[in-house]
């Protein structure tokens, strides 16, 4: 078993999403140093950071793994999410049919009197919602 150093990281929270990329494709891999610097943080230069370790027949798999980019992938799920979301939003608004309502803001003298008095605005009770894309209050059903 021969290890090798595939990387070093200034923060174990690195090493350790590089290791989550390497497991999900079947490479095993160890940390070192992870606690030393983890309870002095100031120990990272001096140790050279935390370092990932791979077997040396895993190396340039692993380097590939590691330098593979992610972020163009877009999921195709996300449209699902979203659409789900508004869905479960009950209720819209009836002068522009938008579904970005919400519970209206507090406001006006009571909102600051409250404020001033107790350190956060009442919550009112009410059973008004309103539009953030017309700016609409209305009555909820």
């Amino acid at each position: 078993m021969n290890l090798v150093e595939l990387a070093t990281f200034m923060y174990p929270h690195e090493a350790h999403l590089a290791k989550g990329k390497l497991d999900a494709h079947g490479i095993e891999s160890i940390i070192l140093d992870e606690l030393t610097i983890q309870t002095n943080n100031f120990y990272s230069n001096a140790l050279g950071g935390v370092k990932l370790h791979v077997l040396a027949e895993d190396l340039d798999k692993a380097k590939e793994i590691l330098a593979l980019d992610y972020s163009s992938v877009q999921d195709e799920d996300a449209d699902q999410i979203t659409e789900t979301t508004s869905e479960t939003n009950a209720f819209q608004c009836p002068n522009c049919n938008s579904l970005n309502v919400g519970e209206p803001r507090l406001k006006g003298p009571f909102a600051l009197l409250s404020t001033l008095l107790l350190g956060f605005p009442f919550p009112l009770v009410s059973k008004q919602s309103w539009c953030f894309d017309c700016h609409t209050a209305f009555k909820v059903k």
